[in-house]
This record gives C-alpha cells, sequence and structure tokens, in this order.
C-alpha cells in the first residue's frame, strides 16, 4: 500500500493473482489511523490503533472490525503505483 500525503492510497495484493484498488486514509483527532477502500474490505470505513513491534514493523488492531494485520513500512513508493 502507499499512501499519498493528500489522503489517497493504491494498494496492491497479490494472492491468486494481481489485484489493485485505490481508497483513501486518514488520522483522526485521538490517533486512530483510517482508510476505506474503494473495493476491497467490503468498501467499509476501518480505524485501527498502530502498535510498534520494531524499527520498521507494526501491527494494526481493529477498532472498528475484529481485523489485526502486520505492516513493514518502508519509504517511498516502492511499488510504483499510481495515485488518481
Amino acid at each position: 500500500v502507499y499512501h499519498d500525503p493528500g489522503g489517497k492510497m493504491e494498494g496492491v495484493a497479490r494472492r491468486q493473482g494481481t489485484h489493485y484498488d485505490s481508497g483513501s486514509w486518514t488520522i483522526t483527532d485521538d490517533d486512530q489511523y483510517c482508510r476505506q477502500w474503494e473495493r476491497w474490505r467490503l468498501k467499509e470505513l476501518d480505524c485501527f490503533h498502530i502498535y510498534r513491534l520494531d524499527e520498521n514493523h507494526y501491527r494494526l488492531e481493529s477498532v472498528t472490525s475484529k481485523y489485526d494485520t502486520r505492516v513493514k513500512v518502508g519509504e517511498g513508493n516502492t511499488q510504483g503505483l499510481k495515485v488518481y
């Protein structure tokens, strides 16, 4: 997932083929990370608390669903995803 500074995001998933989606993201006043995909995750708004695991790895714990994930964070748009 690439997060554009303006609040847009683009994602690529490579499971059973290659799938792309677009969406939007924001940080709330109480420091929750929220995102909404145009197709993925049933188009629902998901908000998360973020917990640092180590230098570049984080756990996102959903406050709006039973969805948790672990992510690796890097700088820039390493997948060359286009934000529209």
